[in-house]
């Protein structure tokens, strides 16, 4: 029920910003029934630590070659860590996305995804950890249209079976095994790196995730890694862990 009030009410939101209805009878509606919405379980994100782990497990899972799983779950995890794409976003990239040469990985409508606001078409650096990561996968399965299609029908993706759930357990990670987490994740890592060699600005990491200002980037995505150190780009790699241990250390 509170999917469907919620998307009531934003209808009337947009009527009324088009001047075709004077109220929202939602807000009033509630409190009249005694409605109480359900409360939503506590945003997640992974530490670097925890991402380094998902991703080295990730890539032995695709070593195994299970014909049950998505075969490079570890490109997969990789893409969405280090673009923040939504799940559907990252799915739905195609092989033409991925400019090499300006470095830069561009979020666009495709036959298979289809952005639902002007403001979510943009583009992320080509960080070097993911640019390592897609040559490697476009040289091994040379992909022609979707850059991570289905093993099995060739088409976009639709979940990703057990693969991120079992490289969740493997990886000691006591979170819910959703790709949506890797979005929470670019975010919070973002938010702590450089550009120009000043800390970078909100505007930036808010125009890379889609958004049109800054408040879900400073009240939800905005979490503060228990790991802080500015880094010059987004990664996730053993040597980042074990500097940042360092430094706690000394």
């Amino acid at each position: 029920l509170a999917h469907e009030l919620h998307a009531v009410s934003s209808l009337i939101g947009r009527a009324i910003a088009e001047e075709k209805a004077l109220s929202n009878p939602v807000p009033a509606a509630k409190l009249v029934e005694g409605f109480t919405e359900i409360r939503r379980q506590p945003t997640q994100w992974l530490e670097i630590g925890e991402a380094v782990r998902l991703l080295r497990e990730a890539r032995e899972l695709d070593g195994e070659n299970s014909a049950q799983r998505c075969p490079y779950l570890h490109a997969i995890i990789a893409y969405a860590l280090m673009t923040g794409g939504r799940p559907g976003e990252v799915l739905g990239a195609e092989v033409r996305d991925v400019d090499f040469d300006t470095g830069r990985v561009w979020i666009k409508h495709n036959e298979w995804r289809l952005l639902k606001r002007a403001w979510h078409e943009r583009s992320v650096p080509l960080w070097p950890q993911l640019r390592e990561t897609l040559e490697e996968h476009l040289q091994q399965w040379h992909p022609k249209g979707l850059l991570f299609p289905s093993h099995i029908t060739g088409r976009m993706f639709t979940n990703l079976g057990d693969g991120l759930r079992v490289a969740f357990r493997r990886a000691r990670i006591l979170k819910r095994p959703a790709l949506y987490i890797a979005r929470h994740t670019y975010c919070s890592v973002r938010l702590q790196t450089l550009d120009g060699g000043q800390p970078v600005s909100p505007y930036t990491v808010a125009e890379e995730l889609g958004h049109k200002d800054l408040s879900l980037i400073m009240s939800v995505y905005g979490h503060l890694q228990h790991d802080r150190r500015r880094l010059a780009s987004v990664e996730y790699r053993e040597a980042t862990v074990t500097k940042i241990g360092q430094k706690k250390g000394a």
